[in-house]
């Protein structure tokens, strides 16, 4: 076998063995805001790129992005927020939640002024299904406010779960039943 590329520097892991962040509030400062069209409606959206600023957390997601070798590795902590029609008055609770963490700021529809910003960022656990058919849960942002909102404290909130017909398409064999196997023609 030849010695795969960068394999003396790469940091040993297990699968399933890495750092998550607990559900809750957190203090996070924007890194970059780009106005961007929703793939399917075509609705404007506002998208922040965000880290943790503060706490035993600070800087998580940099350090995921950083220790992602993939060649097409995304910045692992975004929050999109749609701007027009029924979204309007959210947009506005965000934008308000931002000034109003950052004294003497005021958004002027530039999104560029956004970056180096502080957000409070109430983060939630999802439920999702992995390649295998299993069901695992990831850590995403679910709702923003300011940061006096996240320092007087916000309950983490409910596990948002699949939908029971999604959830039950995972067959009995993708959790780890017996199954008779043909090792006749295994290459090993």
């Amino acid at each position: 076998m030849i010695i795969p590329h960068g394999y003396q520097e790469a940091e040993a892991r297990e699968y399933g063995q890495f750092e998550t962040l607990e559900p809750g509030g957190y203090i996070c400062k924007i890194l970059k805001a780009t106005e961007e069209k929703a793939k399917t409606s075509g609705a404007q959206m506002l998208v922040l790129g965000l880290d943790i600023a503060e706490g035993e957390k600070t800087g998580f997601y940099r350090k995921q992005f950083d220790k992602d070798t993939r060649s097409d590795k995304k910045w692992p902590c975004l929050y999109r927020q749609l701007t027009e029609g029924n979204s309007t008055p959210y947009f506005k609770g965000m934008i308000e939640a931002i000034q109003k963490s950052n004294p003497g700021y005021t958004f002027n529809f530039d999104e560029s002024t956004l970056s180096g910003k502080l957000i409070g960022v109430v983060l939630g656990r999802e439920q999702y299904k992995k390649q295998d058919g299993t069901l695992a849960f990831s850590v995403k942002p679910i709702r923003i406010c300011s940061v006096d909102t996240i320092r007087a404290g916000v309950e983490p909130p409910a596990d948002k779960l699949l939908s029971p017909t999604a959830a039950s398409s995972v067959t009995s064999s993708q959790y780890g039943t017996a199954m008779d196997v043909d090792d006749s023609e295994l290459p090993f």
